[in-house]
């Protein structure tokens, strides 16, 4: 790299990040070439004390790394295996987070299911941690992602169900819906295993929501696999989907492979995906009508500053009337409408009506 790149002065990997200012220490005083690629989780105390924009909602890294070595994901091999920051550091940063009034914090990790498994002398494992930060004063909601299907247990399920802060809405990324093409993913589940995941979910949980991920067109897929991938996603009915044309990723397994599905088709059943994730996100919005549901106030609508914004527990965006002194409160509003992917209510008592036009 020095050699194609001459005035390159050094080269930090992402896990030492917090070795910056010795590296520019180092190369300043010293003059030379310094490579600096250690394979460790950044130091425990790099995010303490992190700058923060939002003064509501906080996110919170836990853990670093993927072990699953899905075929078409450079993840596991630009961040490392799986490493589990300390459970006393983690418990440290959301106490202070609590003491700057923070309302909500989102643990983060490229598996965060996966936390603590590397480290099993901790006795911590991630559903320990959320009983640990549920009993934290001030913060009333813990969401977290990215999940893997394997690592959610039913452990996890019952914290979410017994604890007050864990909110109720679970990342589940499907990623297709034929045990054929999960296995030349590297998904390590079958269709099955996974449909008998959510049902647990929803028992565990009842009104539990779910977001998934899905990719299609990914090399060999036939258009029998993927109305198989269709059909689930009509039988789980997800809240959010995050969906996806497959591209090749230098360095993946998957990039061996030929790219075989043609952009066209692709584009035709992400299209024919989305058209059927719509109807169902709608048919959410439509059984929200009427209801009362518990918002956590952001901020001001950017188009309309009488209007505040929020989002539930399970993750659906509410826009109702209300004075800015209210944002970082919890607030129960009535729904009565709804705009595009967005509730619309007043607040519980108010006899205010928001304006669908300016939204």
């Amino acid at each position: 790299l020095f050699q194609k790149l001459p005035r390159v002065d050094f080269v930090l990997g992402t896990n030492n990040i917090h070795d910056l200012n010795n590296v520019l220490d180092e190369v300043l005083s010293t003059g030379k070439m310094i490579i600096r690629t250690d394979n460790h989780f950044e130091h425990e105390l790099d995010y303490l004390g992190a700058k923060r924009d939002d003064k509501i909602k906080a996110h919170v890294s836990i853990i670093r790394g993927c072990d699953k070595f899905c075929t078409y994901c450079v993840v596991p091999y630009t961040r490392g295996p799986e490493v589990s920051r300390p459970p006393e550091n983690i418990i440290e940063e959301c106490k202070q987070l609590a003491a700057q009034g923070y309302k909500e914090i989102t643990l983060l990790g490229q598996n965060v299911n996966s936390y603590g498994k590397d480290k099993p002398e901790w006795k911590t494992l991630f559903h320990d941690l959320l009983y640990l930060i549920d009993s934290i004063e001030g913060i009333e909601r813990v969401r977290f992602m990215t999940s893997h299907p394997v690592d959610i247990t039913r452990e996890l399920m019952e914290a979410i169900r017994d604890l007050k802060s864990p909110c109720e809405f679970v990342h589940f990324p499907l990623q297709a819906g034929s045990n054929r093409i999960l296995k030349k993913m590297h998904r390590i589940y079958t269709v099955e295993e996974y449909m008998e995941k959510v049902q647990l979910l929803r028992e565990i949980v009842p009104g539990a929501t779910l977001g998934t991920d899905i990719i299609v067109g990914f090399p060999t897929e036939t258009e029998e696999e993927f109305c198989e991938t269709l059909k689930c996603i009509e039988d789980v009915e997800y809240d959010t989907a995050f969906l996806y044309t497959y591209s090749p990723r230098k360095g993946t397994p998957a990039m061996r492979w030929k790219d075989d599905i043609p952009e066209d088709v692709k584009m035709d059943r992400l299209m024919r995906l989305t058209r059927a994730q719509d109807v169902i996100a709608n048919k959410k919005r439509i059984a929200f009508l009427g209801t009362s549901t518990e918002v956590l106030v952001e901020k001001q609508n950017f188009k309309n500053a009488a209007l505040l914004k929020g989002r539930t527990r399970c993750w659906k965006n509410v826009l109702f009337p209300g004075d800015p002194s209210l944002i970082g409160t919890i607030q129960t509003i009535d729904i009565h409408s709804y705009s595009n992917n967005t509730l619309l209510g007043e607040i519980r008592g108010s006899g205010s009506v928001p304006m669908v036009e300016s939204i």
